[in-house]
This record gives structure tokens, C-alpha cells and sequence, in this order.
């Protein structure tokens, strides 16, 4: 009997984590990459985590997400918005940037699009990826300029 309960506390334990990485590896298949960047510390020095960009396939509120890859978002993990200078919060996503991570994105984000040669920048890219992807057909204009999220508060 012993054995018995050992294996079911065993798969209980496989089950939860399988789960969670099903949750998480959905909701990247829902999420369009744009790319990466390394933010710089104020010595010019890279930090030592590269941070994601992607936009998801839903919502009222245009907008990317942007996460520290090595941790997969468990550090830091927010959106700004695709429309105005500011961030959108929501459940898991309120983090914020520091200056210098904020001066890396803009840059980034002005930077040569090197996953899809369609597009100039790393910013058409992502508009372009919020339009396609989003299913409740809130539309970005594609020939907006880089926002400064360097101001962002």
C-alpha cells in the first residue's frame, strides 16, 4: 500500500508540473516573437539576462510583451502599449524597466528587423504582427513612429 500511495503522490507531482508547462508553452505558441535585445547598465556593460519580444493574438489594449529570457518572465515580465507611451499592467505582467533597459528596447525596436527582410524596423514588425495575430480586430496603424519609451513612468 506504501508503494501505492508513493506512486500517486509521484504522478500528482508530474501532472502539476506537466501542466504548468503546457500553460506556458500555449501561451507562447499564441505569441508572434519579434526578437531580443540586451539592455546596457549605465557603465555601457550588457546586462546579464537578454530580454524577449513578442505580441500576443488578443485583446482591446495593442500591445508587446517584453520578458528576461533566462528566466522565462519569472524576473521581469511587462507590456507597454503599441498606441501611446505607457505600460499595460495585467495579472503577472506589472513589471517595469529600468532607464537604461528602456533606452535598449527604443533602440531596439529601431533597429533593423532581421527576422522578416518585409520590414524595416523591429517596430513595423511588431505593429504588423499585433494586426495579424489579433483576433479582436483591434488594428494598429502599421506607419506610426517608434514610441519613446524612454518616458515611460
Amino acid at each position: 500500500m506504501e508503494n501505492i500511495k508513493k506512486f500517486e503522490e509521484f504522478i500528482d507531482d508530474v501532472n502539476e508540473k506537466s501542466s504548468s508547462v503546457t500553460e506556458e508553452n500555449d501561451m507562447l505558441f499564441e505569441m508572434a516573437l519579434v526578437g531580443y535585445f540586451n539592455a546596457l547598465k549605465s557603465n555601457c556593460e550588457p546586462e546579464s539576462s537578454r530580454f524577449k519580444v513578442f505580441v500576443n493574438g488578443g485583446g482591446d489594449v495593442p500591445h508587446m510583451h517584453i520578458w528576461d529570457d533566462d528566466t522565462n518572465g519569472k524576473q521581469i515580465h511587462t507590456c507597454v502599449c503599441l498606441t501611446k507611451i505607457g505600460y499595460f499592467h495585467h495579472n503577472g505582467k506589472e513589471d517595469v524597466l529600468t532607464p537604461e533597459q528602456k533606452v535598449s528596447l527604443v533602440a531596439f525596436l529601431k533597429d533593423e528587423c532581421k527576422k522578416n527582410k518585409r520590414y524595416k524596423t523591429n517596430w513595423e514588425y511588431a505593429l504588423s504582427m499585433w494586426n495579424d495575430n489579433n483576433t479582436d480586430k483591434t488594428l494598429v496603424d502599421e506607419t506610426s513612429d517608434v514610441l519613446d519609451y524612454t518616458k515611460l513612468k
